[in-house]
């Protein structure tokens, strides 16, 4: 296994690791074949399906024994994580940050009035059945949980717990990527590419590289000097999820608002009009485009 290979790619291991731990912290044959699924879909939405094997080894076999919060407890009391420390335990270190992150959500998901408690608290192993844990997670990504929504786009894409469904998966995967899920984006570029949609494979392709460019900066506009090295559309998709993450998401709520989105998907708005919903999105304007009965006058499309 090629651990070093393996952490000069942090951000697909990451989304590998979060992924297959909401899944389950079951260690079933059945959570290994569908996790090696989800694998396989992240490798090559990141170009790496060279390292797919290494990966599968990694996550499958070798971390997969890290799947409790008291036992990350306890591999923190033996390790001080403040030294230097091998390639492998950064990775055992990784997961049991995805545990807890995973046990906070449940935390506010409960706090939420969420219906099944201790989904996602791992202080005991889960059962595996693909079909009940994936609706487990519709009922958690309809909280708005980014992470959860995420999670049914690769499960829609993947057949996992369901038949293959490319649409669903796309909606769900641009709901998370219009919230500020950066990866989402390298997801919906593969999806496209498979579906040979050339314009937008280009597209999410140019939008997640000014994102990785640009949005960790709080850039909210591709500057000048650069916006030759992407499409005018690609410009117009990273200003509006910019500043989406800017002036909703960071100061309104980091949960999905899904009737806000509707409106920002809806082709018939312009995208200026759909900036002045965002930057004053807390006067709700946006919410009277929601209603048909506007869908016909000058309110969409000027």
């Amino acid at each position: 296994m090629n651990s070093k290979a393996i952490l000069q790619n942090i951000e697909p291991l990451n989304e590998m690791l979060m992924a297959t731990s909401i899944l389950s912290n079951n260690s079933s044959l059945k959570w290994k074949s569908d996790s090696a699924k989800i694998i396989e879909f992240i490798c090559d939405a990141y170009d790496i399906n060279y390292l797919v094997d290494d990966f599968k080894e990694l996550i499958l076999n070798t971390v997969n024994n890290l799947s409790l919060v008291n036992e990350y407890k306890g591999l923190r009391r033996e390790h001080n994580f403040n030294d230097e420390y091998s390639e492998i335990e950064i990775i055992y270190n990784l997961k049991g940050q995805i545990i807890l992150q995973l046990k906070n959500i449940d935390n506010n998901l409960k706090q939420l009035g969420f219906p099944i408690a201790n989904e996602f608290t791992y202080e005991d192993n889960n059962s595996y059945y693909a079909p009940l844990r994936l609706m487990t997670i519709l009922k958690a990504s309809s909280f708005g949980e980014v992470q959860f929504t995420v999670q049914c786009g690769l499960m829609y894409a993947c057949a996992i717990g369901c038949d293959m469904d490319i649409e669903f998966a796309t909606i769900r995967l641009k709901q998370a990527a219009y919230w500020g899920y950066i990866p989402a984006l390298k997801y919906l570029s593969k999806i496209y590419k498979d579906k040979n949609d050339e314009v937008n494979y280009k597209l999410y392709k140019e939008v997640y590289d000014a994102c990785t460019d640009f949005f960790y900066d709080g850039v909210q506009m591709i500057p000048e000097s650069k916006k030759h090295l992407y499409s005018k559309e690609a410009t117009s998709t990273f200003t509006l999820l910019a500043n989406i993450y800017q002036d909703v998401v960071i100061p309104y709520s980091t949960r999905i608002d899904y009737s806000f989105l509707e409106v920002m998907f809806a082709e018939k708005i312009t995208f200026a009009k759909k900036m002045i919903y965002v930057n004053e999105y807390k006067q709700a304007e946006w919410k009277s485009a929601l209603n048909s009965t506007f869908f016909s006058n000058d309110l969409i499309g000027n």
